[in-house]
């Protein structure tokens, strides 16, 4: 029980060594604590203090699972209300979004939420897909040519929020689509929110960079499979109808309001 000048014992700064290992929790929930949805819902309830660092616990099983039933998706055209959106229902709340923040190669910048992920003049792109539009997302990557998707995570730790919220934080996250004659492979941060039941409430994947690898086998070089930010053509269409539906959305909530106390009025009026 011998101590140091400060007092702490040695099984005391051996604990001490340990916390500082692990990753820090603050990081991930400060990267998104300041991003509204159209409902202005705080992402992972930012300042929920942290009850626990669990490691490999519930959730991180879960996308694991996630990662499973995902792959035996079917790749017909009907696949939408037979196979995604019964997927969908297991592993999202009723509230969920998933975010895909996109940086460029040729830029450092910091992705800004509301971008598509097309357009002159800018490197970064954001794009929140809402919860109604995930299992079309889903269908979306099917019909580009996925034939499999893959969910690699690396070191992924859990947090317990006070709030009863788990973050599962994994800075080095890859994902691998395979398309018939290509791979993509796409590095990120990937930081998903659950529930209290283990759904899904926010899904976040940050990319660091992609690459597409080429079957050596095939004699003439197919055409590229993604763009320049590792998504195919139908993916890009997708996020730019997102984005319109979620700018339409605060104003389709005005005009409802509106009607209902317009209604009310009435109804005060004629009685």
């Amino acid at each position: 029980d011998e101590r140091g000048d400060d007092g702490e014992t040695a099984a005391q700064r051996a604990m001490r060594k340990v916390e500082t290992a692990v990753p820090q929790p603050t990081e991930v929930i400060a990267s998104t604590e300041h991003k509204k949805s159209a409902g202005g819902v705080e992402d992972y309830a930012a300042r929920s203090p942290i009850v626990s660092i669990v490691g490999l616990g519930d959730c991180v099983r879960r996308l694991m699972k996630f990662n499973e039933d995902q792959r035996r998706r079917p790749r017909d055209e009907n696949s939408v209300d037979s196979f995604w959106k019964p997927f969908v229902d297991d592993y999202f709340s009723t509230n969920a979004k998933l975010l895909i923040d996109v940086l460029s190669p040729s830029s450092n910048a910091v992705p800004v939420t509301g971008a598509a992920l097309s357009g002159p003049g800018a490197y970064s792109r954001s794009v929140e897909i809402p919860r109604d539009m995930i299992a079309r997302l889903y269908h979306t990557k099917v019909r580009s040519g996925v034939l499999e998707e893959c969910l690699l995570l690396e070191n992924p730790c859990e947090f317990l929020l006070q709030n009863g919220i788990i973050v599962v934080d994994c800075p080095n996250a890859t994902m691998v689509a395979v398309y018939k004659q290509s791979k993509v492979i796409t590095e990120g941060h990937l930081r998903v929110s659950f529930s209290r039941e283990k759904k899904v409430l926010c899904w976040e994947f940050s990319t660091k960079s992609h690459e597409e690898l080429v079957n050596r086998k095939v004699s003439v070089i197919p055409p590229a499979a993604t763009d320049e930010l590792g998504f195919s053509p139908e993916v890009v269409l997708f996020s730019q109808i997102a984005e319109g539906v979620n700018e339409l959305l605060p104003v389709m909530d005005d005009v409802v309001k509106g009607l209902i106390q317009s209604q009310t009025d009435l109804s005060r009026i004629l009685t």
